[in-house]
């Protein structure tokens, strides 16, 4: 009874950590159970591309537990730091080690039973609009019902048993670590001692932070961009954490050693805080400035994508109705197509036969496009497929009568490419680059960008490839399945046929769970956020507190005091949301690079995407900080 009464008080005295903590652990309970609800969704699994949204859907509970745990982790450390004086006077009035650890026990057991059986109430009754609104990104109506998945009660429940656990025996260890006048000094401990070698790792953290900018800006459409922009990732976290705890440290150090700029009034006041408080809060603003990265970079790429489906399937097909063979299509085939139009009261037109050369695969080194034959012969460093175009054809789609020389030529590609002169399979070409080529096309699909050459004769040596595609309307039944019948009576493989409402449902369910699992992520990443700013808030307010303290007694005026200690916390809390749109700005061209493999090149959407997304987090950064100064206001007050 005495425990209960114990719990309760110090709920009470401690609302202001209790509250917002209970909080956010329903709301990732309810994130956790949400994603693996929709992971084992069988209206998900019934479609046509559920095995790719299921694998996105896995990836981003993995994520989003991976979160819930460090987050959780850190927060049961900030309570435990913020109860220590606390815990050391219930020790000095006689309570056992024994006594203490069962008050803990039953404090983080009723925590987790609160948590959890309302985190899954919530996730049990949002579960049901999440996955309407997945239905509604991913362009699929059909009647769906809400249930709830006892697998995921299960695993959510023992996920957070785990967390609990893993907290209840960190803070069984610290408790059997201290005795009880090193608990009542604790609480004044910031969040790391100074580190002697910080002059190392300051200079480390910004040569990290050089090198992965450097591979953002560098990073090309390859098979190996993925990885070099993973390891530009890892980079920007380790450089990060090492910069906002020992390079700012560094950095105002050198400014204090200039006694010019150190000995005067306002400088000393500001230099000497600040220094102290990036002791104290450096792997904490760290933490901030990843994780509004993080959602800045999630949101960004997301909303991209599935914002330029349209585009990218523009570069795929130029037609409605695509057919790619060898050997052209046949008599007989194209009187299958008129017979599935006919049967569907369809009408086609826009058709259009296009002939070129097998695609070269290679990349271009200088001036020099550098073939390196089929797609069986790719490497890292392939970026292009180059085919060519002969003049002749190309006066029949733009009915025109230009003429080439031989050592001329007209130039199209979609990455806007400049040359003026290329070295082409051995050959010079004087170089005319085209704006736009209407049918431009993508064999094979592949991640490779299409470079279209036109010349006046194609070359001897390599074999021809066909192109027959055609625009349509049909009434009676949807475009995907009118496309998919063509296919069928053609017997042709997805890599021969493309079809315009195939691939806009394909790449609509694929890129629309990858904005929905980027929403939930990002909410997630966005609560983890505004609980950090919380709690660092709540502990710059108790530090603050005896600063004002120390800061009258040497001689400053309660209006110089207030200005100079607010400055600082507006500062401090300013840089992780500046270094983050920096981080943005860096990875941005790595972006646009991974994303040229999904044949997206609107250099245009992406600033307004990337200007959009930022400004909508800066918002929401400074409304949450507004929000959070009240309570450091109240603690100074």
């Amino acid at each position: 009874m005495i425990f209960n009464k114990l719990i309760f008080s110090s709920f009470k005295r401690h609302a202001k950590v209790y509250i917002p903590y209970l909080i956010s652990n329903i709301i990732l309970v309810a994130m956790d159970y949400i994603l693996l609800s929709l992971e084992n969704s069988n209206g998900i699994k019934n479609l046509s591309s559920g095995t790719t949204l299921i694998s996105l859907l896995s990836l981003g509970s993995t994520f989003v537990m991976m979160i819930s745990f460090i987050f959780m982790m850190y927060i049961s450390n900030f309570i435990r730091v913020q109860k220590t004086r606390e815990m050391g006077l219930y020790s000095m009035l006689g309570m056992t080690g024994y006594n203490l650890k069962k008050l803990i026990f039953l404090e983080k057991l009723f925590l987790f039973i609160i948590s959890t059986i309302l985190g899954l109430i919530f996730g049990i009754v949002f579960e049901k609009l999440a996955l309407m609104i997945t239905f509604r990104l991913i362009n699929v109506s059909i009647s769906y019902n809400a249930i709830i998945e006892p697998s995921s009660v299960i695993i959510t429940t023992c996920f957070f048993m785990v967390i609990y656990l893993f907290s209840i025996f960190f803070d069984f260890i610290k408790l059997h670590k201290l005795n009880p006048s090193e608990l009542w000094k604790e609480q004044s401990k910031g969040e790391q001692k100074n580190n002697k070698h910080y002059k190392l790792n300051g200079v480390l953290g910004i040569i990290l932070l050089i090198i992965a900018y450097y591979l953002a800006l560098t990073t090309k459409p390859t098979m190996t961009s993925y990885s070099r922009f993973m390891l530009a990732v890892i980079l920007v976290i380790l450089g990060t954490y090492l910069t906002f705890i020992s390079g700012s440290i560094l950095i105002l150090n050198i400014l204090k050693s200039r006694k010019s700029f150190y000995y005067r009034p306002n400088h000393f006041i500001a230099v000497s805080g600040m220094i102290q408080r990036m002791k104290q809060n450096g792997a904490g603003l760290a933490t901030i400035c990843l994780l509004c990265s993080s959602v800045l970079v999630i949101l960004f790429t997301s909303i991209s994508v599935y914002s330029g489906i349209n585009r990218i399937i523009k570069v795929w097909s130029p037609t409605q109705v695509s057919v790619i063979s060898n050997r052209g299509l046949p008599h007989s085939q194209k009187l299958q197509v008129n017979h599935v139009v006919k049967e569907n009261g369809a009408k086609i037109n826009n058709i259009i036969n296009l002939k070129t050369t097998t695609p070269q695969y290679g990349y271009i080194k200088n001036d020099k496009y550098v073939a390196q034959g089929g797609i069986n012969n790719i490497s890292s460093s392939t970026t292009n497929a180059l085919m060519f175009v002969s003049e002749n054809d190309y006066n029949k789609i733009y009915h025109k009568n230009i003429h080439l020389n031989n050592n001329e030529a007209i130039m199209y590609s979609p990455s806007k490419m400049k040359q003026k002169n290329m070295n082409i399979l051995n050959k010079n070409y004087h170089v005319k680059q085209m704006d736009n080529f209407k049918y431009s096309f993508n064999p094979s699909h592949s991640i490779y960008t299409s470079m279209f050459v036109v010349v006046n004769k194609l070359p001897n040596s390599l074999s021809l490839l066909h192109f027959y595609g055609f625009d349509y309307h049909v009434k009676n039944i949807s475009n995907s399945h009118f496309e998919q019948k063509i296919q069928n009576s053609l017997k042709i493989t997805n890599e021969q046929f493309t079809g315009k409402g195939i691939l806009y449902k394909m790449l609509t369910q694929l890129f629309g769970g990858f904005v929905m699992v980027g929403i939930l992520v990002s909410l997630t990443l966005l609560l983890t956020t505004v609980m950090v700013i919380y709690f660092k808030q709540i502990s710059e307010g108790y530090s603050d507190r005896r600063r004002f303290v120390t800061m009258q007694q040497v001689g400053l005026s309660l209006k110089e005091t207030t200005k100079s200690i607010h400055s600082q916390v507006l500062m401090v809390f300013m840089i992780p949301i500046i270094a983050a749109i920096i981080n943005l700005s860096f990875a941005i061209p790595a972006i646009k690079q991974v994303l040229m493999s999904f044949n997206l090149y609107d250099t245009r959407l992406l600033i307004i995407v990337g200007f959009s997304v930022s400004s909508l987090i800066v918002i929401l950064y400074l409304c949450i900080y507004g929000l959070t100064t009240r309570m450091y206001h109240h603690i100074i007050d």
